[in-house]
């Protein structure tokens, strides 16, 4: 199959299955593994998008992605209670509003959301 210009491999039979996906909507926090279902893939196990970078933000401290309408915009990591979110877009107000009520759904105490002001606008 050819995706994005890159040979790739898929399952066969579902070669509809991607001709039919939507595009997500909304912003939410993505775990580094299911990084690799949009294509990233930091230890090089998967060939041909798996070997693209999604976004400048993420590194070491920051392995894990930020999605917003189906573009990863940012990375974040954790810090005992504090989620660092870097990002390589700005958000909206209301955005960043979602992300912050979302880090409060986290399963550890007293989690909250950290980020420099510049990462959004208003």
């Amino acid at each position: 199959m050819d995706f994005e210009g890159t040979p790739a491999w898929i399952p066969r039979g579902e070669e509809t299955s991607f001709g039919e996906a939507t595009t997500p909507h909304g912003t939410r926090f993505l775990v580094e593994p299911d990084l690799r279902l949009l294509g990233r893939d930091r230890d090089g196990l998967f060939i041909a998008p798996g070997r693209r970078t999604l976004t400048p933000a993420s590194d070491t401290f920051h392995p894990n992605g930020i999605l917003v309408d189906g573009r990863i915009v940012g990375a974040w990591g954790r810090k005992g209670s504090r989620v660092d979110i870097r990002l390589s877009e700005h958000l909206t107000s209301a955005q960043h509003v979602t992300l912050a009520a979302e880090v409060l759904t986290f399963p550890f105490s007293n989690a909250h959301l950290s980020t420099a002001p510049e990462s959004f606008r208003r």
